[in-house]
């Protein structure tokens, strides 16, 4: 057991109450102590003390309801992540280029690791089939690029080729020279032909289509 007396403020206040009451019953019966001693009366002033003792131990045995608080949890709402690239989905692009270039001029390709420039080396005329027709003499400059002549393009030398005009908004491959090359997760192609060629104004219209596929 501890030493403290009371376990409780409640307690404290109970035992104060009954300390009053006993005061209470003493002050209202003093003047009839004063006069005789009764039994009866004295029974009735000593009531009021044991009534508050009673009224106390009933107190500690069954105590009165206490109001309890539950303390609520929010659970914050979950925070939406942002969506991120599906890397799973295959990335794919296509470039195309169409210049006018003079002869001796060229037009800009860039790629990394291929064609970097196609220049117009000169305009002259050659028969294919049965007819005389212009072709424009196109030189690849690149890093490891190795094209391949379409069936109405002549090869000059492994970078240089001899390529008639081809006007139609659907290029051929037989009027273009052109690198295709795949891999297990990746495909490229590069396709150079000639639009339009304009002889006195020494002046061919260049295009140039490059395909690029990368699987994840």
């Amino acid at each position: 057991m501890s030493g403290k007396w009371f376990s409780n403020r409640g307690q404290m206040v109970q035992v104060a109450c009954a300390v009053v009451a006993v005061g209470i019953g003493a002050i209202t019966q003093w003047q009839q102590l004063t006069t005789a001693i009764d039994p009866a009366l004295i029974f009735k002033i000593a009531l009021y003390p044991l009534a508050a003792i009673i009224l106390v131990q009933i107190g500690k045995h069954y105590p009165g309801s206490r109001a309890t608080v539950q303390s609520s949890t929010t659970v914050p709402a979950a925070i939406q992540q942002p969506k991120q690239p599906d890397k799973s989905k295959p990335a794919s692009e296509y470039t195309y280029l169409s210049q006018p270039v003079k002869v001796g001029s060229y037009i800009e390709v860039n790629q990394e690791y291929g064609l970097r420039r196609v220049t117009l080396m000169s305009i002259q005329s050659r028969t294919i089939g049965s007819e005389e027709v212009l072709v424009a003499e196109l030189e690849a400059t690149g890093m490891a690029v190795s094209f391949a002549p379409g069936k109405w393009v002549e090869q000059i030398t492994d970078r240089r080729f001899l390529v008639p005009a081809n006007s139609r908004e659907l290029k051929s491959e037989g009027y273009a020279f052109f690198e295709f090359m795949f891999g297990q997760s990746s495909l490229s192609m590069t396709s150079v032909c000639v639009d339009h060629i304009n002889q006195p104004a020494q002046e061919a219209t260049i295009v140039v289509g490059a395909m690029r596929y990368r699987s994840s």
